[in-house]
């Protein structure tokens, strides 16, 4: 009997004609940031049709960019979510300012929220961080009006978008920053890459410059290199994106609506097929909208999660865990005896099952099978 090939958790496939525009770049032999930078930054405008985008080597350097621009400072307390990746928490410790983790509305609401963020303002916070959990859309706009009347500027970490909301608005572009991960398991995938979107265009020039040392150059230098005699208005870092990555970022815009279509169509049959039942929550049920980065399911206590993760593993299917709750790590000590609830029970309970364009639904199905077997009073 043959056995099913395995099921990871995501994966990439690329076109004849990406592999093409990598090739002419390599044959060109300009790798370093140069035209097709600028011309990838254009496109990213193009489709979001406001604000400016500035292409960088990561979605944490688009983060912490962000926080700059915010004019966060060591000192500053910065309000997070403690349900994200390490690296939200981590840019507001390198910049020596203080991660004071928030709670998540609800376990199908697995964002911030004025009601969790308000209680924790002071006079030091200087920005807040929503994070648009597994692409789906946080409420921006609520928290924007919490926030626009204290002067204090809302960041998008939409790492798991591109996406857009039930209103057609792309996630990211609705507050002051929206910073983007084109990671190799992301929605748009380079491998590494990011893209950090400015509501002003002062803000976007001024990240150009922080990018490449804090170097301040003419278009024309950007491409050749700085002239003997530049001007350095203050520090930067290398965060420049290079060529190979940002041509195989726009061969893949023309197809974007057709990756989250096709991503929404197997969320969808995973809820189908996956229906409430004891020992099973599918947070995402009610937000069918953004970058479908993710999957998760909600088990009913931690063990029957870890079951549920052998079980697949023995199906040779791959599952994975999306977070640890930041808070509870050592690294962040100062608020780890902080009781975030919600969050906490999410954590541990919560995991992502495969999700990439080209899976199948047959194998969605066989995914759905292992999880009904596993759950069923006679087990399997």
């Amino acid at each position: 009997m043959t056995r099913p090939s395995p099921i990871p958790l995501f994966d990439l496939r690329f076109t004849a004609e990406q592999r093409r525009a990598v090739d002419k770049v390599l044959q060109e032999g300009w790798l370093s940031q140069g035209p097709r930078v600028e011309k990838m930054e254009t496109e990213f405008a193009s489709l979001f049709g406001k604000g400016h985008c500035v292409a960088l080597s990561s979605g944490t350097a688009a983060l912490h960019l962000a926080l700059v621009l915010a004019g966060v400072v060591p000192g500053d307390d910065v309000i997070v979510p403690s349900l994200t990746f390490a690296a939200t928490g981590n840019v507001v410790c390198l910049l020596g300012a203080r991660p004071v983790f928030a709670d998540i509305q609800a376990l199908e609401r697995p964002f911030l929220g004025p009601e969790t963020v308000e209680p924790l303002l002071t006079s030091a916070t200087k920005a807040v961080i929503l994070v648009h959990y597994a692409g789906a859309p946080g409420p921006t706009a609520a928290l924007r009006c919490l926030l626009r009347d204290r002067g204090i500027p809302l960041l998008e970490d939409t790492a798991h978008g591109p996406g857009q909301d039930a209103n057609g608005r792309w996630l990211g572009t609705s507050a002051e920053f929206g910073c983007f991960s084109f990671f190799s398991n992301k929605v748009l995938s380079c491998g590494e890459g990011g893209l950090l979107w400015c509501k002003r265009k002062t803000d976007a020039l001024r990240a150009r410059c922080l990018r490449s040392h804090g170097i301040q150059a003419n278009k024309g230098q950007a491409f050749r290199g700085p002239s003997i005699a530049y001007k350095i208005p203050e520090p930067g870092w290398n965060y420049r994106l290079d060529e190979l990555h940002a041509a195989l970022l726009i061969t893949q815009l023309p197809f974007l609506t057709n990756t989250l279509e096709r991503r929404q169509a197997l969320v969808e049959r995973y809820i189908r097929t996956l229906p409430d039942q004891t020992g099973l929550t599918i947070p995402l049920r009610k937000l069918l909208h953004g970058g479908f980065h993710l999957f998760p399911l909600l088990a009913d206590s931690m063990n029957t999660r870890d079951r549920l993760r052998q079980a697949l593993q023995a199906k040779g299917i791959q599952s994975g865990i999306h977070y640890q709750a930041l808070h509870q790590i050592s690294t962040y000590g100062h608020d780890s005896t902080r009781s975030l609830p919600i969050t906490e029970d999410f954590c541990k309970r919560e995991l992502s099952l495969p999700l990439y364009p080209h899976l199948r639904g047959q194998d969605v199905d066989r995914v759905c099978k292992v999880i009904h077997q596993t759950l069923s009073p006679k087990g399997s």
